[in-house]
């Protein structure tokens, strides 16, 4: 049942004295060369972080168009590769097809390379209690990249976590797929995806993309899960095992393009429980459309041939809108009850930018048949939910940016709390490779969450 807000102070003298701190020091570390980009693209490449991002790993124009083109420049990428590929095979050997095999490639050095999160954080103390406030969390996270391509028009991608703070100490898959482009001849027009990915009702639309944003905490419209951990059956006091959201990955297959250089659809299938193994009959599924106005294209094939980069990578005016749908079902369990739970999301988006500013809004809209229990037992069926964000950046210089962002999650009045919450983000960049991130996410109301402060150092090599 949701409960009364009770407003609290924010923190004000803290998140300013960060802030000036942070100004204050990095310059002295940025008059340094920069390192080589991140591997294993860059290597290939020899080119650095900034070409495809501004802050890592928050991507530019001209990275998402590399990312949609298969990992490949969208103009002369044979020009400017400097590890040339192990070709498996000859040009000739396309004539003969198919009594032949059709010539590949694979890179010529082992397309490897990590990222790691080192951070200190300190969160809120209720009145009374006896807990540690700030500790070090080094390292939070430890992941290895590796991605690459092979031969014309396939390429691929996957990371695997090492280590993250709070999961099994064991390694395991976070992303691995197989991209096709240009099927059957269509240039941008019809890509595939197979593998383990994030469901990209949100992906096109890169300033929510759970990878390509700038602040440590996830965006609340893609991290929220209907049911909470700590909720129970009534009458049983069996605690649900509701875990679907939309930042986790899923294992399925997707079709992509983009048409007329500006508008991009995207339609995907996937078991839509977070695994490999589906725990029922149904594929979830989902579609996004979004246009892209001004600015930059998306393809961005009509860049000058022979350049590897765009002038001002930070620099694209221009206005994005997009809408997307999610429709699955999830098999939930509480003790010795199961039963399906079918749910939708509806979204719209927006995103704005000129010159080194970026403004960004969103709003789903989900409904869940039975998300509480199963039908008869549940005080309340057909449960609605709204989620929304506003995000708001700005380039102070090409490597310091400030980030705000509101967000809210909504139920029907009577099902679960309400939560709102503001974050403070400031990240700055030693070198290229080397970023620098101080955050603070306020909760006005206590009952939503605990206030909390991170620094955070993410070196990518």
């Amino acid at each position: 049942m949701k409960k009364m807000k009770t407003r609290k102070i924010i923190y004000w003298p803290l998140i300013l004295t960060i802030t000036f701190v942070m100004l204050g020091f990095l310059p002295l570390n940025f008059f340094v060369s920069n390192a080589e980009a991140i591997p294993p693209f860059a290597r290939k490449y020899r080119t650095s972080c900034s070409t495809c991002h501004s802050i890592i790993f928050k991507r530019v124009a001209f990275g998402e168009a590399f990312r949609r083109n298969g990992y490949r420049l969208p103009v002369d990428d044979q020009l400017a590769v400097k590890e040339e590929p192990v070709k498996l095979g000859v040009e000739a050997w396309k004539k003969v097809w198919p009594e032949g095999i059709w010539p590949g490639a694979i890179p010529a050095t082992v397309p490897i390379g990590f990222y790691v999160h080192m951070r200190g954080t300190w969160e809120e103390s209720e009145k009374g209690e006896d807990r540690v406030d700030w500790t070090f969390d080094t390292p939070h996270e430890v992941e290895m990249l590796f991605g690459g391509t092979l031969g014309e028009n396939v390429s691929f991608f996957g990371e695997w976590i090492a280590f993250e703070k709070g999961k099994t100490d064991e390694g395991r898959i976070g992303t691995f797929v197989i991209q096709y482009n240009d099927l059957f001849g269509l240039e941008d027009v019809l890509n595939v995806r197979f593998g383990r990915m994030d469901p990209a009702a949100l992906s096109g639309f890169n300033a929510f993309k759970e990878d390509n944003r700038l602040t440590l905490s996830h965006y609340l419209p893609n991290d929220y899960r209907v049911v909470p951990s700590s909720d129970t059956v009534p009458g049983s006091g069996a605690s649900i095992n509701y875990k679907w959201r939309y930042r986790d990955k899923q294992a399925g297959i997707e079709l992509n393009g983009i048409m007329f250089d500006r508008l991009e659809y995207i339609a995907g299938l996937v078991n839509g429980n977070n695994s490999v193994r589906d725990d029922n009959d149904y594929k979830d599924w989902y579609y996004r459309l979004s246009y892209k106005f001004f600015g930059e294209t998306m393809t961005m094939k009509d860049a000058p041939e022979g350049e590897l980069k765009i002038a001002d990578n930070l620099v694209d005016n221009t206005v994005t809108i997009g809408t997307h749908g999610y429709f699955g079902k999830t098999a939930l369990s509480a003790g010795a009850l199961s039963w399906n739970n079918e749910f939708q999301r509806f979204g719209v988006d927006m995103r704005a930018q000129y010159q080194g500013a970026e403004l960004g809004a969103a709003y789903i809209w989900g409904t869940d048949d039975d998300p509480g229990g199963p039908s008869g037992m549940a005080p309340i069926d057909n449960v609605d939910s709204a989620s929304w964000m506003v995000e708001a950046s700005y380039f102070i210089f090409p490597w310091l940016a400030p980030v705000i962002r509101y967000e809210e999650v909504d139920y029907d009045d009577s099902f679960s709390n309400d939560v709102e919450r503001v974050t403070f983000n400031i990240s700055a960049l030693h070198t290229a490779n080397l970023r620098w991130t101080a955050e603070y996410v306020y909760y006005p109301d206590d009952d939503d969450g605990r206030d909390t402060f991170k620094i955070n150092l993410l070196t990518a090599f």
